[in-house]
């Protein structure tokens, strides 16, 4: 005969059946009966006035968890934490509980871990995949402080309702990290994104470089020294361009980061055209800037941090001013220059500007445009040397 395996809860109910058959019986005293059962007197009382109040569920095991906690957040900050997050649906719970600190001097806001908690018991925290971290290039010029970097790129180009694409041109001080422009865009045409810059030099100054990726129209598609138009313009403004490495995001990682809340907070749902989806970028603008705290900022917003830049936007940029021992040229309709009977191919995007050529030693003249050296003429090979890294601070004059 095999052995009958009996739960704890069947055998306390086999304890209140024997105490009922017992009670009319007379033969077995309360005690008695406990000793038989293997528990003590205190414990068949509590399991039998367990029964009484609430029959054999009352005999199930109960929780051991504290019914109530010294520390338990208030409901009202409770309530005041999930109504923040659906008023900001893409702050994380430790800028929602600065967002609350400083709405509400006078409540006692919770820790990041425990916002986390309740938001996540309110079925609003959606898990994440941990991106990688990368190490900033030691190439590009350090950030000293607002306007030393503006950072500026597309964000990736989306259709509307009617079905016209749209291309976000951001621009962003590396800084203080505050937005400078969105602008909803028809294409990446030098000329709109040019002027999407100049509307910023106007209020708030020129920085001393501005940070791009290699794509148009901030680098020239062909051509050895991949000099586009707009890098002119700012080498004309006093304004050094700076490009990040072919395929390395990471290097302008505080504006690839704003893209993503860009994304998730203005283009779904879509809208329904050009200006209703600049409309959703003016209030992105206007929340990231006084609103959202950054945790690179200690928790400060742009706008506490940033400050305009002292240099004024010239709408006519200055001729360049060449030493007296350097030659000047115009660059043809070509994008050649003369030298020595000579032409030589340079860019197209320098057709009208005027270039220095300064001898450095026999046989080799170097080519300036303002401070970027941007080659060198082989006199014995009669050959133009193009410098690929002209935008490097090391190749400065």
């Amino acid at each position: 005969m095999p052995w009958s395996e009996t739960s704890v809860v069947q055998q306390r109910i086999e304890f209140i059946s024997r105490i009922e058959r017992e009670r009319y019986r007379g033969k077995f005293t309360f005690q008695e009966i406990c000793v038989a059962s293997g528990i003590s007197r205190e414990t068949g009382y509590k399991w039998l006035r367990r029964y009484r109040l609430g029959g054999y569920a009352g005999l199930e095991d109960a929780s051991r968890a504290r019914q109530t906690q010294a520390r338990r957040t208030p409901l009202a900050v409770e309530q005041l934490l999930v109504e923040l997050k659906r008023e900001f649906p893409h702050f994380g719970p430790k800028k929602l509980v600065l967002v609350m600190a400083n709405r509400h001097p006078g409540i006692v806001a919770p820790a990041g871990s425990t916002a986390g908690a309740i938001l996540k018991r309110h079925g609003l925290v959606d898990s994440r995949v941990c991106r990688r971290k990368y190490a900033a290039a030691s190439e590009l010029r350090p950030v000293t402080g607002p306007n030393a970097t503006w950072c500026a790129d597309f964000k990736g180009q989306f259709r509307l309702r009617t079905r016209q694409l749209c291309y976000p041109a951001t621009l962003m001080d590396a800084h203080s990290r505050k937005l400078l422009r969105c602008a909803a865009l028809t294409g990446t045409r030098r000329s709109s994104t040019l002027a999407v810059w100049e509307s910023a030099f106007c209020e708030f100054g020129l920085p001393s470089v501005i940070r791009t990726d290699n794509g148009v129209p901030f680098a020239a598609t062909h051509g050895r020294l991949r000099l586009s138009a707009l890098g002119v313009r700012l080498i004309e403004l006093g304004i050094d361009p700076e490009y990040t490495r072919p395929a390395s995001p990471q290097e302008n990682g505080a504006l690839e980061r704003l893209h993503r809340t860009l994304k998730a907070s203005t283009i779904k749902p879509l809208a329904n055209d050009m200006e209703e989806q600049q409309e959703r970028f003016d209030e992105f603008l206007a929340m990231y800037n006084s609103v959202r705290p950054h945790e690179a900022l200690n928790n400060r917003t742009p706008d506490d941090v940033y400050v305009p830049s002292p240099r004024p936007y010239l709408l006519e940029p200055p001729v360049p001013q060449y030493p007296g021992h350097v030659e000047a040229r115009v660059v043809n309709s070509r994008g050649e220059f003369m030298w020595r009977s000579r032409w030589f191919f340079l860019a197209p995007a320098l057709i009208g500007k005027v270039v220095g050529l300064e001898r450095i030693c026999p046989g080799l003249v170097q080519v300036v445009f303002f401070r970027k050296v941007v080659g060198m003429v082989d006199e014995l090979e009669q050959v133009f040397i193009a410098n690929p890294e002209w935008h490097r601070p090391s190749t400065e004059l």
